[in-house]
């Protein structure tokens, strides 16, 4: 893919971002798995269903958090022709 925004960068003089986010929450949060999961635990906070076998780990970020990213990364990217950024912890 990186290939593939690179040409189009090269061809047609553009500067990109490219940004990938953590599963992303917050407030308004309306569907996705992070939101079943807390629409499962209000309507039965005594249960808790666990799926797989419990060595997954995920990654969020609040959406304020993912904003400020956003800003910082488009700061940082000024006068490059391209940049990539993860935004999430880091698991090993």
């Amino acid at each position: 893919m990186q290939n593939l925004i690179n040409a189009y960068c090269n061809l047609y003089g553009l500067k990109v971002v490219v940004f990938r986010c953590a599963n992303v929450v917050g407030p308004r949060l309306k569907h996705g798995v992070t939101h079943d999961f807390i629409v499962k635990l209000y309507k039965n906070p005594k249960q808790l269903e666990i799926l797989g076998d419990c060595t997954q780990k995920r990654s969020y970020i609040y959406i304020d958090d993912a904003v400020d990213a956003t800003i910082i990364a488009y700061n940082v990217a000024a006068g490059k022709r391209i940049e990539a950024f993860n935004v999430g912890k880091r698991t090993a």
